[in-house]
């Protein structure tokens, strides 16, 4: 966990000087050998702010989502990928880790105020007017 209520392990600043307003974290941590970082999106801005989730030391900072300029829903994480999914319908796919890298960028006619949810290679998504299940196949 990036934080415990009793004893945290790091603190950040939110707002403008940290991790933007009201961020949402996603907390990931890999294998001993690779980077462990906490992902926060902020609702209000579509930016992206990535810290170690260790030692709390931030790799970059409030960087803004192009495509996804609106964001209510938390970022999930699975398979090295984190997923945003934005209140126009663009759901931005990155590389999870300590730099910044979009893999792909997904749009459907729809918006979107609540997170992916990630279940055995499938996305489901709950959007404004539909819920969509999206896999390969």
């Amino acid at each position: 966990m990036c934080l415990s209520v009793r004893h945290p392990l790091w603190l950040a600043p939110t707002g403008s000087g940290g991790t933007g307003v009201a961020p949402t974290p996603q907390a990931r941590l890999e294998d001993a050998d690779s980077a462990a970082c906490c992902t926060c999106s902020s609702r209000t801005t579509g930016s992206l702010t990535v810290f170690d989730a260790k030692t709390g030391a931030q790799h970059y900072g409030l960087q803004r989502l192009e495509a996804a300029p609106n964001v209510f829903a938390s970022p999930v994480g699975a398979d090295g990928r984190v997923y945003i999914t934005g209140r126009d319908g663009a759901t931005v796919v990155l590389r999870h880790g300590p730099k910044s890298e979009v893999l792909a960028t997904n749009t459907l006619d729809n918006g979107f105020d609540s997170s992916a949810a990630l279940v055995n290679g499938e996305i489901s998504l709950q959007g404004y007017r539909y819920l969509y299940c999206i896999a390969e196949g």
